[in-house]
């Protein structure tokens, strides 16, 4: 057999272990409709943050548009869009978030999220997909739901993503999507401790990047395995937003206020307005079990804030890479108070 014929091939049974390993027997199909955040179950694991650490309802359908209805096969893995056209230019549709694993270059298993977007201008779809991964590089042996999302266009379908390609985007992603990854950089703040859960996020290449927005998590339980869940459901924690730019897209801000719950609180109704200005600060977290959100200097309650924090951690780029820091230094610690200890002398 050729060696082309072999690759061929071998692709086509990573693809069928990944379908295999990604099917639910006998789930009923579901839709959802209107503006809203829905969630549906993830057979290939969901990423830490979660309420719940047996919790698989982790994979998002978000639907921005009220005449938009979205239907979920998950036995024969099909995500369906329907929506009247638009005259907006490029108007956000909606996205899916796909939750899974692979193994990183370092050959450590991550968790790895695939993000897509969909707009519509008049009756023309465009769909942008990105890469959600608590480290840089390309991944193999990657699970992930191998859904097609599919546009229902009158009495005709347009499929817009196919598993092969979102498989490949994991593999061996395309010159533009690398170019994506590099143009956004995520680091630590702290140049002492990179383990830090505090982050920084820069746009653009080398010295001409510009950082736009910090985001932290702190809590007051150590970390651990698992206490993500255990601090959002009774512990005191924060997660703090600070923008370091005033060139954040107000959408962008919006859209990010939606998909976490946030946009109804009448705190934020300039935030919504307007958006990030310099250097303010979006805070949002619990103390003694209750909860509260503060905008620069201005606080009130928060009945959300577990909600809205487990979305954030769980759901964000951000948000994961900040809960695999607090998953590594979990497991540093466990390590660490199971190893041996040296004989006194």
């Amino acid at each position: 057999m050729k060696t082309n014929q072999l690759g061929i091939l071998a692709s086509r049974l990573a693809l069928a272990a990944l379908m295999l390993h990604g099917v639910t027997v006998g789930a009923a199909p579901v839709e959802f409709a209107g503006r809203g955040v829905f969630h549906f179950t993830s057979a290939s694991g969901c990423p830490p943050g979660g309420l719940d650490t047996t919790h698989t309802e982790c994979n998002r359908i978000a639907i921005d548009r009220p005449d938009t209805r979205v239907g979920v096969n998950a036995e024969n893995h099909t995500i369906v869009f329907s929506t009247g056209a638009t005259q907006e230019k490029e108007a956000v549709v909606g996205d899916v978030l796909i939750h899974g694993s692979g193994v990183s270059e370092e050959g450590q298993r991550v968790p790895l999220s695939l993000h897509v977007l969909l707009r519509r201008a008049g009756k023309k779809w465009d769909v942008d997909s990105y890469i959600h991964a608590p480290v840089r590089g390309n991944f193999s042996s990657v699970s992930i739901d191998p859904y097609q999302i599919v546009a229902r266009e009158g009495a005709q379908t347009r499929v817009l993503l196919t598993p092969e390609r979102a498989h490949k985007m994991f593999a061996d992603p395309s010159l533009r999507k690398r170019l994506a990854r590099a143009f956004v950089s995520v680091r630590s703040t702290s140049a002492v401790n990179a383990a830090n859960d505090n982050i920084t996020v820069a746009l653009g290449l080398g010295k001409f990047s510009t950082s736009v927005l910090r985001a932290g998590f702190t809590s007051s339980n150590p970390a651990s395995a698992g206490d993500l869940a255990r601090t959002f459901n009774n512990g005191n924690w924060a997660i703090e937003l600070e923008a370091l730019s005033d060139r954040i897209p107000r959408w962008v801000v919006q859209r990010e206020l939606f998909l976490f719950g946030l946009d109804a609180h009448p705190a934020l109704q300039t935030l919504r307005e307007v958006g990030f200005k310099d250097h303010d600060k979006l805070t949002f977290g619990a103390r003694d079990g209750k909860g509260y959100l503060r905008l620069n200097d201005q606080e009130a309650p928060f009945d959300g804030a577990a909600a809205s924090g487990h979305a954030f951690m769980q759901e964000s780029f951000m948000g994961m890479i900040l809960a695999w820091q607090r998953t590594l230094a979990g497991q540093a610690t466990a390590a660490s108070s199971a190893a041996p200890k040296p004989p006194r002398s």
